[in-house]
């Protein structure tokens, strides 16, 4: 990972430094959560923070390049990465960007909400699921889907059966899309991501998503979260890749 970062420094590549945060953050969560791991965890955690630290100042004209530090500082969690992980969020939420990132503020509200629950313009929203992607190719368009114990939720269908929903896909950008489900049904919830091309203007043979999901969303010290990486080969031939399982989460 160190070498990798080296790589990106030499040549100034915003993607670079983001497959090598998401590579450091799946270290982290391969952990076992004993003191060992957690001490083996902080040399990856601090190249996460690094890397989208220097995603930000590459491009600052990109939302997500700000959401993504200010998560990263969150996660590290000194006294002041929270200051600032706090400050990054609320650029984002207050910010003027670009129409293709529409609604990246709702999803940046709600996990500043979760860090200043008390905060009188944002209220958490609580949630037995939640999930939610990034990916680290401008032009590329990656969707977010569940199959719940009621049905799908994908494409322009937003609303989760039997409960839930999903945010905009960004068909162009880098994310995020998000779902929520507040109060899960009993059974399975399978998580996929899927790749439509619209890759023109890279050389890249894939996209690298990364996908968060959380049980008990805003509720404390039950939360549980674990980090998922998945690589999509970008096949030119194929307008629209088949969807890849990402995680089950049973109720």
């Amino acid at each position: 990972l160190s070498t990798a970062l080296e790589v990106a420094a030499a040549q100034s590549d915003a993607r670079v430094y983001r497959v090598v945060a998401a590579l450091a953050e799946r270290t982290i969560d391969s952990s076992d959560g004993d003191d060992g791991d957690e001490r083996a965890a902080v040399a990856p955690l601090e190249l996460s923070v690094r890397a989208f630290q220097r995603v930000r100042q590459l491009r600052r004209e990109q939302p997500q390049a700000w959401r993504d530090h200010a998560l990263a500082l969150l996660r590290r969690g000194r006294s002041d990465d929270v200051q600032l992980g706090v400050r990054l969020l609320r650029r984002v939420v207050f910010g003027v960007w670009e129409s293709r990132h529409a609604e990246i503020q709702l999803v940046a509200a709600g996990e500043l909400a979760r860090v200043q629950p008390s905060s009188r313009l944002f209220q958490p929203t609580p949630a037995d699921l939640r999930a939610v992607i990034r990916w680290d190719i401008d032009d590329a368009d990656v969707e977010l889907s569940v199959r719940s114990p009621s049905g799908w939720a994908r494409g322009l269908v937003r609303n989760v059966p039997g409960g839930g929903w999903l945010s905009r896909n960004m068909t162009c950008g880098l994310g995020p899309q998000e779902l929520v489900v507040p109060r899960a049904l009993r059974g399975e919830y399978q998580i996929f991501v899927r790749l439509h091309q619209r890759t023109g203007k890279t050389k890249a043979r894939y996209v690298t998503v990364q996908a968060h999901i959380s049980t008990d969303w805003c509720r404390g010290d039950s939360e549980d979260e674990k980090c998922v990486t998945v690589f999509l080969p970008i096949e030119p031939q194929r307008d629209v890749q088949k969807a890849t399982h990402v995680a089950t989460v049973t109720f």
